[in-house]
């Protein structure tokens, strides 16, 4: 009996090694540049807006509630469409459908900046988060179909670097734009680069389509709303997940978005400065996600476990970090928060893939996502609630304690994390059978 385990469980190992689909290095170098320039655009788009909300605040009279909700706001259209758009990429073409959503958000990007009122900025806002929504889970089910198992989070770690390079670069851009020829041009630039490459997606092959080819099998898995809800339902470890990196994005996410402000408001900077700062914080993330991702990669190797208490390890360290360096205005101190906060996505990520067999990967991500969003978009918005009655220094170093709570919360699901993962593996290798 212990020989027939021990043969199943070398089976599924060997069989977790060897990646769904697979194609020449060139063609799977040229695909992951086009699913990293988008990514890289993606955040482009999406946080080269912060350094701007001084000089939108002031042209059109905008509160500190209203700069949080536009932050927030884009959240909201992510959360929303997150689940509709893994399902159908899932169902459809993840390839097609990453292409349709690079269309959709530098639309919206361009819209932003030829928006008139706070209400046209805000729905161009929420538009942006839409074409965005599913991004990520899509992109990530693409990457992690190309690669073995040992090399997901490295190789997802990689890919969220292009997030890190995409804020600086907008942060910079957007700031130095905005002096010489005003935040709507700004806005309406950095829509065209994503028109360019959501075209080129479409050159990437449909994952299903190589998959059916190289197998030579016709059996397909039937994916539907009610058996994808299910694998999520009764995965202890995801459901908690979704909860504490929702809460964990929510706090960084705040970070992010009022970062810039915090520079020119508590540390008196002017928009170029502070837009430089902002976007010198985020690029930390071009060597913080890979190399988080090289670590939990090789302390998964001795212990699955560790794919949770490495997040749980980081979110406690940065807390700490980011609310002596807010309360110091201490900027080294506010840097190594926003360098090592990167070591935790790729583990985070990475389980997502983990955690249901194979045909579930964009829908599993989804879900993770949904909860990020929409806990997420709490974060901006609190914040500029907070800094309304409190000031904006003490609001950055409350949001601190969201990653306290995380600290417990991911180093809980650590010890359950291995025998959901065994339970994904044995359901997708009976479904093979």
């Amino acid at each position: 009996m212990n020989s027939q385990k021990a043969k199943k469980k070398a089976e599924m190992d060997l069989a977790a090694e060897k990646p769904l689909v697979e194609m020449p290095k060139s063609k799977i170098v040229f695909y992951f540049s086009i699913v990293w320039l988008l990514y890289f655009i993606d955040f482009v788009a999406r946080f080269g807006v912060n350094p701007l909300y001084p000089l939108m605040q002031k042209e059109l009279a905008l509160s500190d509630p209203q700069v949080g909700l536009l932050g927030s706001v884009v959240l909201f259209g992510m959360a929303i469409f997150v689940l509709p758009l893994s399902y159908v990429a899932d169902r459809w073409s993840r390839s097609k459908l990453v292409s349709l959503m690079a269309l959709v958000w530098s639309a919206c990007s361009i819209a932003s900046g030829l928006a008139r009122s706070f209400p046209m900025l805000l729905v161009a806002r929420c538009g942006l988060g839409v074409g965005e929504a599913s991004f990520a889970p899509t992109a990530t089910s693409l990457i992690t179909s190309w690669f073995k198992r040992s090399q997901w989070a490295r190789v997802l770690g990689f890919f969220n670097s292009g997030a890190s390079l995409g804020i600086f670069v907008g942060s910079v851009f957007s700031g130095y734009m905005a002096v010489t020829y005003g935040w709507r041009a700004a806005l309406i630039l950095m829509g065209i680069p994503g028109i360019i490459l959501g075209l080129l997606a479409l050159l990437i092959p449909d994952v299903k389509a190589q998959q059916k080819a190289q197998s030579g099998s016709e059996k397909e898995v039937k994916l539907s709303v009610g058996s994808a809800a299910r694998v999520v339902a009764k995965n202890k470890s995801m459901l908690l997940i979704v909860l504490f990196y929702g809460l964990y994005n929510m706090a960084i996410i705040s970070m992010i978005v009022w970062m810039p402000m915090y520079f020119t408001r508590v540390m008196e900077m002017d928009v170029p400065k502070a837009a430089t700062l902002a976007g010198l914080t985020a690029i930390l993330g071009v060597v913080g996600y890979p190399l988080g991702g090289y670590f939990s990669d090789l302390l998964v190797k001795k212990d699955l476990r560790f794919r949770m208490w490495l997040p749980s390890v980081m979110a406690i360290i940065v807390a700490f970090l980011f609310a002596a360096g807010f309360y110091m205005k201490n900027i080294p101190i506010i840097f190594a928060a926003s360098f090592l906060c990167t070591f935790v996505n790729p583990s985070l990520n990475a389980s997502s893939q983990e955690l249901v067999p194979s045909w579930y990967r964009s829908v599993s991500l989804g879900v993770i996502i949904f909860g990020m969003q929409f806990i997420g978009m709490l974060g901006p918005y609190t914040i500029g609630v907070l800094s309304k009655n409190f000031g904006l220094l003490n609001a950055m170093v409350y949001m601190q304690i969201a990653l306290i709570v995380c600290f417990l919360g991911f180093l809980y699901i650590g010890t359950i994390y291995r025998q959901d993962c065994q339970r994904a593996q044995e359901e997708e290798a009976a479904a093979k059978l």
